[in-house]
Formats: structure tokens, sequence, C-alpha cells
């Protein structure tokens, strides 16, 4: 009779062992997930600054090449530039939309940019 309970009982923990450690897995991933977006999120945002100050780069290099009578195909050249860093701009924001530690964390940025 106690063989035939502790079989039960450690059959009974040998089948739960892997389920327990199933989900602890579970939520290990889930706080490296988590852990993941805040570190995309303050990555994104320090590329959207770094990128911000290059397209402001961009349109000083473009003002400066119309104002010393670069041709047209040099001025619509550094145009497209500044264009192409508008759209990564663009591609990032619409990546963390609705995200409000993007949000501050861009306007913190933009607000040291202008001080």
């Amino acid at each position: 009779m106690v063989m035939k309970k502790l079989l039960i009982t450690s059959t009974i923990l040998i089948a739960t062992m892997p389920i327990t450690y199933s989900c602890t897995e579970d939520t290990k991933s889930k706080d490296r997930l988590s852990l993941d977006q805040k570190t995309s999120v303050k990555s994104d945002a320090k590329k959207v600054c770094e990128l911000v100050t290059n397209i402001k780069i961009a349109i000083s290099e473009v003002s400066n090449a119309i104002n010393e009578g670069a041709n047209a195909s040099y001025v619509e050249a550094l145009n497209a530039k500044a264009k192409a860093l508008d759209v990564r701009i663009k591609e990032i924001q619409k990546r963390n939309a609705g995200n409000e530690e993007f949000m501050k964390l861009q306007q913190s940025c933009y607000e040291a940019m202008n001080k």
C-alpha cells in the first residue's frame, strides 16, 4: 500500500515538473520580451533624435547648395537624402505609435535640441 502511494506521488510529481518548468519559462520569456521592447523603444527614440539632427543638416546643405548656385541635380540629390531621412523617421514613429514611453523620450529629445 505504501509503495503504491509512493509510486503514484512520484508519478504525479514527475508529471508536474515539466508543466511548472514551462510556466516559469513562459514568464521569463514575457519578462525578456518586455525588456527587449523597452530597449527597442529607447533605441528607436534615440534613432529618431539622430535622424532629426541629420535631417536638419541635410536641409542646411540644401540651403547652402542653393545659395552657392549648385546645379539642380546636386540640389535634388540633397533633397532626396532629406526625404529618405524623413521616411525613416516616420517608419519608426509609426512602429511606436501610441507608445507613451516613446512619445516622452522623443519629446525630451526635441526639447534638448531646441535649447
